[in-house]
């Protein structure tokens, strides 16, 4: 009997979830088209919109591939099984709307910097929920007043893109909320780690598993020699949730805020870094000080090992 419960409940789930997965679609094909129609009209605009318009294709084809997965389910055959798949297009869903809402959010942070009006972001819409750090607008309007007050872009600054590694298996695994509350105790860890004696210091929650950290009044060669540390940090870290341990590995891309940066520049600039390292296997720190991604080979830092627990 409570065999046959558990069936029938997995398969209300099922239906639920498929109904609106369905529904989610017909939403995501409207605004699609709706964009589509406009672009080539768009003005100063046309780019982001083409963008954000293949954003919204793509998804569509990853909530079709969903709902299709969805529909040939087969509870009978195997409630476990059926209940890892389930937990698997969970996770994929959660990531597409993370990858929506990041695209939506660069949309309104390229309107707002092309009219001028980055400083009216409201206070509300500048942080990130899980860790407390700044959201990607935070971190805009954070360097829209670095820049305005360094009008001759005189001041040293620097940058540094943390990627925390294998999100995706751990989210299959062993659940979004495992996930989100992982990236909550990474984050601590790098509060932890960074440092209030080096100048100006901005930590930010990016795209979800990255994050991004501003260093004012310092090199890039300062600026590695940090992201480095932190590193080395997460590598000697443990995070516990009951009698569970997870061992995480990070990646970190490095360059300078050149004077003739902005925000977009900077972060395509880490972004490509960033990929070099990882192709390179990950787990290491890559710097482009303006001749392409090169391997950092640091020194060992002496660490304590840590232990954090997720909350």
């Amino acid at each position: 009997m409570r065999a046959s419960t558990s069936v029938d409940n997995l398969k209300q789930v099922i239906g639920r979830l498929l109904k609106l997965n369905r529904q989610w679609l017909t939403v995501q094909a409207d605004a699609s088209g709706h964009l589509n129609e406009r672009i080539g009209s768009l003005g100063d605009f046309e780019e982001i919109g083409t963008w954000l318009d293949k954003i919204l294709l793509d998804q569509q084809s990853q909530i079709e591939s969903t709902c299709n997965n969805l529909a040939e389910m087969n509870v009978d055959a195997g409630i476990s099984a059926a209940g890892k798949m389930l937990s698997s297009e969970f996770a994929r869903l959660v990531n597409l709307t993370h990858q929506l809402r990041d695209g939506v959010g660069q949309s309104l942070l390229t309107v707002l910097r092309a009219e001028g009006r980055v400083a009216s972001i409201d206070e509300s819409m500048r942080y990130d929920a899980e860790t407390g750090f700044y959201n990607q607008a935070g971190f805009e309007l954070e360097l829209h007043d670095w820049v305005k007050n360094d009008p001759g872009r005189q001041r040293l600054a620097s940058a540094a893109l943390i990627d925390v590694g294998n999100m995706g298996c751990l989210n299959r695994q062993y659940g979004t909320r495992f996930g989100d509350r992982l990236l909550a105790a990474a984050g601590s860890l790098l509060k932890d780690v960074m440092r209030t004696d080096r100048g100006f210091e901005v930590a930010a929650r990016i795209y979800g598993q990255q994050f991004l950290l501003f260093f004012g009044d310092t090199g890039p060669r300062n600026a590695t020699s940090a992201a480095e540390r932190m590193r080395q940090s997460f590598e000697d870290a443990v995070f516990e949730q009951e009698d569970l341990e997870i061992h995480v590995q990070v990646t970190c891309a490095v360059t300078e805020f050149l004077a003739r940066d902005d925000s977009t520049s900077l972060l395509d600039r880490l972004r490509e870094t960033l990929a070099a390292a990882k192709q390179a296997g990950g787990n290491c720190t890559m710097l482009d000080e303006g001749d392409g991604p090169t391997p950092v080979t640091p020194p060992e830092y002496q660490i304590p090992s840590r232990v954090i627990a997720l909350e």
